[in-house]
């Protein structure tokens, strides 16, 4: 008896696959996703046409809530991909180099926060917001196990005892050996160089655990750092940079994805001239202003399935 009873729940089930797989192909999905740099999350607005699917209300409801969850991987992938780690490496390239894997990506997006569906009645749509951590994907392209040794300069500057770094890169700035400029842009681990050429700071001298929870920089716009407050900074960068932070202007981008600050070599080796300041580097202590445009990235190309 138990055993009919499992075959006849198999059957239903793959039934119900079936019918959701046919729906699915004629069915008509849209998304209106936004990356926020500050959260380092996507929030999406998922969207299916009703008609598209063959769906009635109320009973088709259910399935359309189905619907949404099976098929918003494939419709978010492409946005993913794009998604720069460095001034060299977008997700996709990642994947295609073999640092991460499509399953990388499926289990990224299984991590997502769903928010109940809402209709809208006059489009006939159902709607779902999906917010996607980005956090999971730190940890998926920190390597290493101990932060790498930072140099200690042959002639040092006097610095003050700080408790944190931020570069000022908001404006349209030249791009390092180019006759060119932009705005920086942000990506999951940026680099910071000085103007002869030396790396400063990257994601391999952060501490693993903080580089693959918290990342090595946070992204902000200059009103949260030129407050009216006694550190004029606000309160949820102070917990990151402190009320003494060393204030950086950078002088140039680099990369040909323009993502790295260029800083000057005097500034350069005040980061380097004490070990507070190097401990600073090693917690990944490090703000970056952005213009405020590009702190909230809306994706352009359309994504719309019908297939």
């Amino acid at each position: 008896m138990n055993m009919k009873i499992e075959i006849l729940s198999l059957f239903i089930c793959i039934g119900f696959n079936s019918i959701l797989s046919a729906q699915s192909e004629s069915a008509k999905f849209s998304i209106e996703p936004v990356l926020q740099w500050h959260t380092m999350e996507i929030v999406s607005t998922v969207k299916l046409d009703m008609n598209s699917a063959g769906l009635q209300l109320p009973t088709g409801r259910a399935h359309g809530e189905e619907l949404l969850d099976v098929e918003f991987p494939r419709i978010i992938s492409p946005y993913l991909f794009t998604i720069p780690i460095d001034s060299t490496t977008t997700i996709e390239i990642a994947i295609q180099q073999g640092q991460l894997s499509i399953l990388d990506i499926d289990k990224l997006v299984r991590t997502a926060t769903k928010f109940p569906t809402i209709l809208d009645l006059t489009n006939n749509s159902l709607n779902r917001k999906i917010l996607v951590p980005l956090q999971e994907l730190l940890a998926l392209l920190v390597r290493h196990h101990v932060p790498a040794t930072l140099p200690h300069p042959l002639v040092t500057q006097t610095t003050k005892v700080y408790t944190g770094v931020i570069i000022f890169a908001q404006e349209r700035l030249p791009i390092y050996g180019r006759q060119d400029s932009a705005y920086l842009r942000p990506c999951l681990f940026p680099k910071v160089w000085d103007t002869e050429g030396t790396l400063v700071y990257e994601r391999n001298m952060v501490s693993p655990e903080i580089a693959k929870t918290r990342g090595i920089a946070k992204y902000t716009t200059i009103d949260q750092v030129l407050q009216q407050t006694p550190s004029g900074i606000s309160p949820y960068l102070q917990e990151l940079v402190g009320d003494r932070p060393l204030k950086i202007l950078a002088d140039k981008i680099y990369g040909k994805l323009p993502t790295d600050p260029v800083i000057s070599k005097d500034d350069a080796i005040i980061l380097y001239s004490s070990d507070n300041n190097r401990r600073l580097l090693t917690e990944g202590r490090v703000v970056i202003v952005l213009a405020p445009e590009l702190l909230i990235q809306t994706f352009t190309f359309s994504n719309t399935s019908s297939p």
